[in-house]
């Protein structure tokens, strides 16, 4: 019966064979020629049989070493590439992706983003969910959330993307046929497109970081999504509140115009949230490292 044979000790022999002596061996290894020698002969023990010739001048594998040989050193490369598979197949991400985010984001800042993070990883099933309410993550399976605003909830975690700020746009139409704007005060005058009935009675306002002025207003239009009253404004709709990456195109164009372009809102944090129970999966680590600069660049622009 043999001993406990060592793998490390055959790994040993395959590289003593393919380099011919074992003094090239240990160069190659970078170890000591005696730890080399005294592997072979505990291998050798351990087998029972004998296999390398050696003399001063020489060395050569055995009949029987021979034949070891060539059947190690095709399983050991086996070995060798699985465990390199598996290696690989730990950074690959597989299985389902659910991102959440509000509609304005989910159809704009999210669509180039998603797409180049879905080509990198064509293993993992992506969802983009775009929704105007918050909900619960763990219980609708939802891997990760983009947020607005001040984070209540101590059972997530956070990581800030960016800030926004609200800006306030019409377009030319209406402004043209309403009373000029030249002070905070005169937009009691106008008609305001609102994001949901929060703005029914106020509007916080800072010039270049200095005080917030409150405005009161009566909305001519309530909308439950910041997308549509983007559309009413380029209609003739009114005055609307949007964050400033909404617009950004249609106020390049002139389509929209800046109302009050010294005042916006205080800016507003923007964050990537995600249950805290347990580690932060891989996937979404590997999503926040992978977008976290794209979109701050969206936001910022």
């Amino acid at each position: 019966m043999t001993d406990r044979i060592d793998y490390n000790q055959i790994a040993l022999f395959i590289e003593i064979v393919e380099s011919g002596s074992i003094s090239e061996a240990a160069r190659r290894l970078n170890q000591a020629k005696s730890n080399l020698s005294r592997s072979l002969t505990a291998l050798e023990k351990g087998l029972g049989a004998q296999l390398i010739y050696r003399n001063t001048r020489s060395l050569h594998p055995t009949e029987a070493g021979l034949q070891f040989y060539e059947k190690c050193k095709h399983a050991y490369s086996d070995i060798n590439l699985n465990i390199q598979n598996l290696k690989q197949n730990e950074h690959t991400l597989r299985g389902r992706f659910c991102l959440t985010a509000a509609m304005d984001i989910a159809q704009t800042i999210c669509p180039p983003v998603v797409a180049d993070f879905s080509r990198i990883n064509p293993e993992l099933k992506i969802e983009l969910r775009g929704e105007n309410k918050l909900v619960d993550l763990v219980k609708e399976g939802i891997d990760l959330a983009i947020r607005f605003g001040a984070l209540s909830n101590s059972n997530l975690k956070a990581s800030k993307i960016s800030d926004l700020s609200l800006v306030l746009v019409s377009d030319e139409k209406y402004l043209s046929a309403q009373p000029k704007i030249k002070a905070v005060e005169n937009l009691k005058e106008h008609s305001f497109i609102a994001f949901t009935k929060s703005f029914e009675k106020t509007i916080n306002l800072s010039r270049r970081g200095a005080a917030v002025q409150k405005i009161s207003v009566t909305p001519a239009l309530v909308v439950n999504d910041t997308l549509v009253a983007k559309s009413l404004a380029l209609q003739g709709g009114g005055i609307a509140l949007l964050p400033d990456f909404l617009c950004y195109n249609e106020l390049k164009s002139g389509a929209l115009v800046r109302v009050l372009p010294d005042f916006a809102s205080k800016p507003v944090p923007v964050h990537f949230v995600w249950s805290q129970h347990g580690q932060i999966s891989p996937k979404v680590r590997a999503f926040i490292d992978f977008s976290k600069d794209q979109m701050k660049k969206y936001f910022t622009s």
